[in-house]
């Protein structure tokens, strides 16, 4: 260490060098985001589509062997939703046996 510099001196470089880091951390953070929060509409014919939905229609849930008491305990919560149940082997590391 240099004694010409005061220990007070250093300090303060130590917080102002600091403070800019930060500072400069910030403003690539905020560089990094979109000016405009609306998204982009789309007219391409790949765009999503929503189906018409029919009141008290089933609804199919994909479970694995673990998730299955969770869909049953909700099966069970609303018993007025018609829910079938497939499962699956979810851990056949993509071949998933049905």
């Amino acid at each position: 260490m240099n004694d010409d510099v005061p220990v007070s001196s250093r300090r303060r470089l130590r917080h102002t060098a600091v403070a800019v880091l930060g500072a400069v951390s910030l403003l690539a953070l905020a560089a990094c985001g979109s000016a405009d929060p609306t998204p982009p509409a789309t007219s391409s014919p790949a765009a999503f589509k929503p189906a018409a939905q029919q009141q008290g229609s089933e609804i199919t849930v994909w479970a694995d062997a673990t998730r299955v008491p969770g869909v049953q305990a909700y099966q069970k919560a609303h018993p007025d939703v018609k829910i079938k149940i497939v499962t699956y082997s979810g851990d056949a590391n993509g071949a998933n046996d049905l």
